[in-house]
């Protein structure tokens, strides 16, 4: 090791705000008086040889450089390369994951917070990143597809294929497809399953929940087609993140944690705004991260329900308490307002274009839309105007049309029900009108 000179100052010998205990009693420190020199300045001890100047937080950043200074032949690698190139990748904790590749198989020692894997590591794939020695790019998503999760490695090779804001700071895309199905053809455990992974990226994800959406979506057997472009009425282009063609609906994702800011959050909303108002686009469901990440399940539901109603012309038609007509645009979707309490009545007034079908009626869960009940009505089967009281025994009350909903008007009017709930024979008037 470099000899310094003696009694050097410590802060000199520090390597990146690390220093070792070795290089300072190489540089002619004696270890009786280090150590209280070391505590009276207010250096902290990282582990045992290794120190941090004062006032330096100990983030996985310099529990890297730290690892890799006592043990110079492991390279930084995995999460840990992945976020050194700007690479999101998944997993509660993985921002803080230590990670290192030993390329001589032979590390058997323990590190505090430190996995180390043993593969084999041509030079030919290590760079220098922040003064470190780290997986290149190839290499880096390669290990992540062979040895960590699917959701988890798509999220960390989609995210390097495009551009991407990270930390603030936006950047290009890091990779070609072509680079990274070379780094896979080493014949090292799990690259079958990388190769087959390999097959589900989309190019076009614009976002870690993007990507996770997607994969939920295709496991639950649904095949939307991505980034689809299409015309606003005033001419601007956008892009739809997963439109269902053939059914006019268009699922978006957008999530605050991954746009980066409060103003590209708002216009995130004008943009589903105007999507809404897109001719091929007769419904819009907009999912946020957490609700991809967490509650996966509900969204697939959610999507499955809207293509059934879609599928069958039907439009949704929530009532809430109120002495005015709501209207329920069915080209957006977009409901009247939330559900009534249970014990309400409420009268449905539509007017249409096209003769308007009986099947009217409450379902007990607004989840399925096939347990039906039908209800009176005040006007003949094929009218195109139609006025529907009932009695609501659920929480929501739904209304099919036979037609695609394009030119019909809906509008609803709900009174709480003080009184004990009449029978299903009582006939109750409508409420009165009042204009929209």
């Amino acid at each position: 090791m470099e000899h310094v000179g003696p009694r050097a100052d410590l802060r000199a010998l520090a390597q990146g705000g690390v220093l070792l205990t070795a290089r300072a009693l190489n540089s002619g420190w004696p270890q009786s008086s280090l150590t209280a020199r070391l505590h009276a300045e207010g250096w902290t001890r990282v582990q045992n040889g290794a120190w941090v100047v004062p006032g330096k937080v100990i983030d996985s950043g310099v529990r890297l450089r730290v690892t890799q200074l006592l043990t110079p032949r492991l390279v930084v690698s995995h999460h840990s390369a992945a976020r050194l190139w700007q690479i999101e990748t998944l997993g509660a904790g993985s921002a803080e994951r230590v990670e290192f590749t030993d390329p001589g198989l032979s590390f058997r020692g323990r590190l505090t917070g430190v996995r180390v894997h043993r593969l084999p590591l041509a030079e030919a794939d290590v760079q220098y990143r922040g003064g470190l020695r780290v997986t290149d790019v190839p290499r880096t998503l390669a290990d992540l597809l062979r040895n960590g999760g699917r959701d988890d490695a798509l999220v960390a090779v989609e995210s390097a294929l495009g551009y991407r804001r990270v930390g603030g700071v936006r950047r290009p895309p890091l990779i070609a497809p072509a680079a990274l199905s070379v780094a896979l053809e080493a014949s090292l455990l799990g690259s079958n399953r990388a190769r087959e992974w390999l097959r589900l990226v989309d190019r076009e994800s614009g976002s870690p929940a993007e990507t996770v959406a997607r994969l939920r979506m295709l496991d639950a057997g649904l095949r939307p087609e991505t980034q689809v472009e299409v015309r606003t009425p005033s001419g601007r282009r956008r892009y739809l993140d997963f439109p269902f063609r053939a059914e006019g609906l268009a699922v978006e994702i957008e999530g605050y944690a991954y746009h980066g800011t409060r103003e590209a959050h708002r216009r995130d909303m004008a943009r589903f705004n105007e999507i809404a108002r897109c001719p091929e686009v007769r419904h819009v469901l907009r999912f946020g991260a957490a609700e991809v990440f967490e509650g996966a399940g509900a969204m697939i539901d959610e999507i499955r329900a809207s293509l059934v109603w879609l599928r069958a012309g039907e439009v949704v038609l929530p009532l809430v308490p109120s002495d005015r007509w709501a209207t329920c645009d069915p080209r957006s979707g977009q409901p009247a307002g939330s559900a009534i309490m249970s014990g309400s009545h409420a009268a449905i007034r539509v007017t249409s274009s096209s003769p308007i079908s009986t099947r009217i009626g409450t379902v007990s869960d607004p989840g399925t839309a096939t347990s039906w009940e039908r209800v009176r009505t005040s006007a003949p089967v094929s009218s195109s105007n139609l006025t529907v009281t009932v009695k609501t025994p659920s929480v929501v009350f739904w209304l099919a049309t036979s037609t695609v909903a394009y030119g019909v008007s809906f509008e609803a009017q709900s009174t709480r029900d003080t009184r004990a709930p009449c029978s299903d024979e009582e006939a109750l008037p409508p409420p009165s009108p009042v204009s929209p």
